[in-house]
């Protein structure tokens, strides 16, 4: 089976975001094929606003995947995730994985940029790396999905709009 790799720029807001906040919405996802396989996920902070160690560590980022681009997680950097179940099962829920920066795995040492692997959705602040074993398929658009994240652990944290970009490892 082959592998692709799969580079993403999500839009954030340019304003200050608190922890449970939606940090991103909707981001189109191109897959190499209709059905592929998750096989890696990280991300990396390109933010220079801030010192390191100030915003750049212990933060958790919950990322979804959904076949179709209906529904919104909510407003991003504006208050709680408020998309509803029906909501998730219209966009259709493929799951979701962590991805996780913390001063005890030793990546503070960098500075600047952050990165972040990716884990399991159920281990927070986990020392492994181990991503969830999701299919991801394309919706009504061909060999597309969409993913959105919601900025669980980090706190007042500000970025310019394209600061993080997504790595998406897939086997199709």
């Amino acid at each position: 089976m082959p592998f692709d790799i799969i580079t993403v720029t999500p839009t954030l807001a340019t304003t200050a975001y608190a922890d449970n906040e939606v940090l991103f919405t909707s981001t189109e996802v191109k897959l190499p094929h209709s059905k592929c396989q998750l096989v890696s996920l990280s991300a990396i902070f390109t933010d220079t606003d801030t010192a390191a160690g100030s915003e750049q560590n212990d933060r958790e980022v919950i990322v979804m995947f959904f076949k179709e681009n209906t529904h919104q997680l909510g407003a991003i950097a504006n208050g709680n995730v408020s998309i509803t179940g029906a909501q998730i099962a219209a966009n259709v829920s493929l799951g979701a994985a962590r991805l996780v920066n913390n001063t005890s795995s030793g990546e503070d040492s960098l500075g600047i940029p952050a990165i972040f692997e990716g884990q399991s959705i159920n281990d927070p602040a986990a020392s492994t790396t181990d991503v969830p074993n999701l299919v991801l398929a394309e919706g009504s658009t061909k060999n597309t999905c969409y993913i959105q994240g919601v900025y669980e652990v980090g706190g007042d944290d500000t970025y310019e709009a394209s600061d993080l970009v997504i790595t998406i490892g897939v086997k199709y």
